[in-house]
C-alpha cells in the first residue's frame, strides 16, 4: 500500500513540476536582461525540485522513535522548521511578483537568484544530513 502512495506522490510531483516549467517558461528571456533573467528561472527550477525531493524524504523517510519525540513547542521553534518554512514560501512569492517589478529588475533578478541557491543548499544539506526527520 505505501508504495501505491510513494507512486501517486510521485506522479503528483513530476506532474506539478513540468506544470511550473510550463508557467515560468526558462526560455524565454527577456531582450535587456537575458542573463538575469535565465537565471533567476533556472535558479527558481532547481530549488523547486529540491523543495520536491525534500517533501518526498519527509512524507516518505522514517520517522523517530518515540523516546526521542520532539513536542510541537521545541518543533515550531526550532530553527530548520523555521528555515523550512522561509525556503517553502518566499523563493514562490518572489516569483510570483517578479512581473510587477519595473525598475532596478536586473538587481532584484540577481537577489532573488541568490535567495533560491541559498535556500537551494539548505535544502540539500538537510537531505544528506537527514536533518529532516527532526520535522
Amino acid at each position: 500500500m505505501n508504495n501505491i502512495h510513494e507512486f501517486i506522490f510521485i506522479l503528483s510531483f513530476l506532474i506539478f513540476f513540468m506544470l511550473s516549467i510550463y508557467f515560468i517558461q526558462p526560455l524565454r528571456v527577456h531582450r535587456k536582461r537575458k542573463v538575469s533573467t535565465i537565471s533567476l528561472k533556472v535558479s527558481y527550477l532547481l530549488y523547486q525540485f529540491m523543495f520536491l525531493v525534500f517533501l518526498y524524504f519527509l512524507i516518505f523517510s522514517e520517522k523517530p522513535t518515540q523516546s526521542n519525540f520532539i513536542s510541537y513547542t521545541q518543533t515550531y521553534l526550532n530553527p530548520y522548521f523555521i528555515l523550512f518554512l522561509l525556503a517553502a514560501i518566499v523563493p514562490n512569492i518572489t516569483i510570483m511578483i517578479r512581473r510587477k517589478i519595473k525598475h532596478k529588475r536586473t538587481e532584484y533578478n540577481t537577489t532573488v537568484t541568490l535567495t533560491n541557491v541559498l535556500f537551494f543548499l539548505y535544502l540539500l544539506v538537510l537531505i544528506v544530513v537527514k536533518e529532516y526527520t527532526r520535522f
